[in-house]
């Protein structure tokens, strides 16, 4: 009887823990039902409050002007598409498995602890491609073990919302490349001098790793370093798919860039008449031809010297097609020392009085 009743005691204690530990799991389950709730409301809806250069380009697409952004930071509006040689480049140094994680990569973070650990100092953090963007997002915050657990929660939040190929995308426009060059576009003008599509598998390389350390790889400065990390990862690229890179020696051998080149100038009279009537957009697709552009402005600046004798300061150009009447090349004036005799002015645009129109008669 008494063992008995020690049984029922028994079981009727196990069934209270029983119950209490279910409450206790619903309790957690609920409070981080909340926790994600608030998370998911507190994510931005628009990752990157950034200010953009203006970009003018022509009727195939090649830049023909830009306009530092607001921020004193060369940053291109984001492009749907990136270099494919950037990209295999990029996963192959930051995130060799991207395309199989769902923004965490339990085993890249594992073995971070490991290094660190048997290291005694941070050798590596383990962040995927979609945590490096969070942190991006972010702005840089102190790398402490809390904001680590953020850059991850961001990371799942960006692979449940964007398409794998939209981080890569929104990655390579915001990534820092050195002093105030940002995005993988304005880089690749700055750098290379041409648009991301044409560059080779080394220059696409040293693009790749230039954001891990944007301040100790800065080209034209501490090449060693830069070179030795750009040559490791064409050596992987080379082992990854020998039929990607025909001659690894040459690809080795191309030399790396030097400081930052300036940016094409070219019709920035038009880009900033369509800057001014189209508030908001950065990027403007004319139908110029760049070759011919070229050409006019050259013969804008012949005359100008010319006619300066004549005390004839400003002159514009507009050629357009007859058959369609589109434009294609078009100097809006010639552009003098400290915007004298009022060259900044575009006189293709300006309004002009009667007397003026009869002045030439």
């Amino acid at each position: 009887m008494g063992a008995s009743r020690a049984a029922g005691r028994g079981d009727g204690t196990q069934i209270t823990m029983t119950r209490r530990q279910g409450q206790g799991y619903l309790f957690a389950v609920g409070l981080w039902c909340l926790a994600l709730a608030i998370w998911w409301v507190r994510v931005p809806e628009r990752w990157f409050a950034v200010p953009y250069s203006l970009v003018l380009e022509d009727e195939a697409g090649q830049l023909l002007s830009a306009h530092i952004a607001a921020d004193e930071q060369w940053r291109f509006p984001r492009q749907d598409s990136v270099s494919p040689r950037f990209v295999e480049a990029l996963i192959t140094f930051e995130d060799q498995r991207f395309f199989n994680h769902n923004g965490v990569d339990p085993v890249a973070l594992l073995r971070a602890s490991w290094q660190n650990l048997r290291s005694g100092t941070i050798e590596s953090g383990g962040s995927t491609l979609s945590m490096q963007l969070a942190r991006l997002a972010r702005g840089h915050q102190p790398r402490t073990v809390a904001e680590k657990g953020i850059e991850m929660l961001w990371a799942w939040h960006l692979e449940a919302r964007l398409s794998k190929q939209e981080i890569v995308a929104l990655y390579a426009a915001h990534a820092p490349f050195g002093g105030n060059v940002v995005g993988l576009e304005a880089a690749s003008w700055r750098y290379f001098q041409k648009p991301p599509a044409f560059l080779s598998w080394a220059e696409a390389a040293c693009l790749a790793v230039l954001p891990n350390a944007p301040g100790l790889l800065h080209p034209g400065r501490n090449t060693t370093p830069l070179q030795r990390k750009r040559d490791r990862l064409i050596q992987r690229l080379a082992a990854k798919d020998q039929s990607s890179i025909d001659n690894l020696s040459l690809v080795l051998a191309e030399p790396l860039p030097g400081r930052p080149k300036p940016l094409p100038q070219q019709a920035s009279y038009l880009m900033y008449h369509l800057a001014k009537r189209y508030p908001g957009q950065n990027r403007f697709t004319t139908t110029l031809k760049q070759g011919w552009q070229t050409e006019v402005e050259k013969i804008g600046e012949r005359h100008q010297r010319h006619l300066a004798g004549q005390e004839i300061h400003n002159l514009s150009i507009v050629v357009a097609e007859v058959a369609t009447g589109a434009v294609k090349a078009y100097v809006g004036n010639v552009p003098l020392a400290d915007g004298a005799h009022q060259s900044l002015v575009d006189v293709a645009r300006a309004p002009r009085s009667s007397g003026r129109i009869l002045k030439p008669f």
